[in-house]
Order: C-alpha cells, then structure tokens, then sequence
C-alpha cells in the first residue's frame, strides 16, 4: 500500500515533466532514494539519472528498479554528469542540508538546462499538522532534518538560485495524509513506539487498525489544510 502511494505521487511528477513535449527527456533525482521516481521515470521514456548518498539504498535502486546511471558522492560543487538535465527533482532532501541555498545554486547552475524543469518538495513548517503534534510532529526529527521551511523562505531560498515559480501544491497523501493520521494519533497520546509511518512500514497490526480509524478524518483535515497552503507539504514546480 505505501509504495503505491508513492508510485501514484512519482507518476503525477512525472506527467507534469512530460508536458514539455521535449523528447529525450534527461531526468536527475537529486536523493532518489530507493529509485520509485527513477523507475517510472524511466517507464515513460525518459534518460534518468539519479544521487543517493545511502550506499543501501542506491544498491536497491540498481538491483530492483535497473537505476544504473546513480551516483553516491555528497555533491558539493559542478556538473555531476557528462550532460546538463531537462529536469530536476529534489524532495525531501533540503530539510537534510546544513547550506542547501549554496547547493541548490551550484546544482542548478551547472546541471539544469536553460528553461528545464526544477521541482521540489519539503515539509512545510507552517502545516496543521505540526500544530496539532507539536514537537510530536513527524518532521522534527532531530539530526536528521537540520533545516525547516515554510512558503516564504522556501520562496526566498528558489528566486536567489534564479528560478521562476510556476505553481505550488500543498497535499500529498504519502506525507500528508499520514502525517496528519501521525499528528492526530500523537496529539491523543495513542501513538506509542514510534512514528506512524515507519510502522506502517512494518506491517504493525495495531497501528494498521488505528490507521483505519483515524484515517477519514485526517483526509478531511489535511484536504482542508492543503486548500488554506497549510498542507503537510510544499511542493514547488519552477522553470530555470
């Protein structure tokens, strides 16, 4: 259930890019993880490239989703591949970085053709759920999101690397949706032992029942939020 959800958010990221209607289209995943975006990527006919600095996790992109142009190195500075891309994704990935201003303009100065395609996405500090949860909420994850955005500095942070803003989105079911089921389970003191996300991941039959109860009313609620701009995520989609 939880890779198709991610399955179904990659491919809506992916038409978006294919709109363009350029052919050959060259794809960098900048932190793709486990490969889905890649994969799918790939499925609709785009060159895909991708960085991923967990040694496991580029393994599993290579071996299960057949990702072979993927490199490991912690980018700091130029090109990363022998061609500059149509399109660059980064989600979830500048909530890690101790600069990502300087690293977003290197990356999209050297890697990004002129009016390609840059999307990305991070929590959104500004949510409903990170009232609700407080320091409960899924995102305050200590040493590992080291910096927090809301709209404005995310704003701020894409027009200095000379990107022009086309639309922003602020639902996601994956983040959002269980995010909210987190926050709400957190808020009455239901959720115990970690966070709901990586248990769902578990097949942890007591957090699934919960899940199922609190469910609809976090559907309702992040639906809501995501209409006011105070969805569980931002994401970003800009031209360069």
């Amino acid at each position: 259930m939880y890779e198709r959800i991610i399955r179904r958010e990659s491919r809506k990221i992916i038409r978006y890019i294919g709109k363009s209607n350029k052919e050959n289209i060259r794809l960098l995943d900048f932190g793709c993880g486990k490969g889905v975006l890649l994969y799918w990527a790939k499925a609709a006919g785009f060159e895909v490239f991708g960085i991923e600095t967990s040694i496991e996790r580029a393994r599993f992109a290579r071996e299960e989703y057949g990702i072979e142009r993927l490199d490991t190195f912690e980018y700091v500075d130029g090109q990363v591949f022998a061609e500059r891309m149509d399109a660059i994704t980064m989600l979830h990935v500048l909530e890690h970085l101790y600069n990502p201003r300087e690293l977003l303009s290197r990356l999209i100065s050297y890697n990004l053709k002129r009016e390609g395609i840059f999307i990305v996405e991070v929590p959104n500090w500004n949510s409903w759920q990170r009232h609700i949860a407080g320091e409960e909420w899924l995102h305050i994850d200590i040493s590992r999101h080291i910096s927090h955005f809301d709209e404005d500095s995310l704003y701020t942070l894409l027009v200095k690397s000379n990107l022009r803003i086309v639309k922003t989105e602020y639902f996601s079911f994956h983040l959002g949706v269980l995010g909210m089921t987190d926050a709400l389970l957190s808020r009455g003191r239901i959720r115990k032992g970690g966070k709901i996300i990586e248990k769902l991941k578990e097949y942890d039959m007591w957090t699934c029942l919960l899940v199922g109860v609190v469910l609809p009313l976090a559907l309702i609620l992040e639906a809501i939020a995501a209409l006011l701009g105070r969805g569980g995520i931002i994401r970003v989609y800009c031209e360069y």
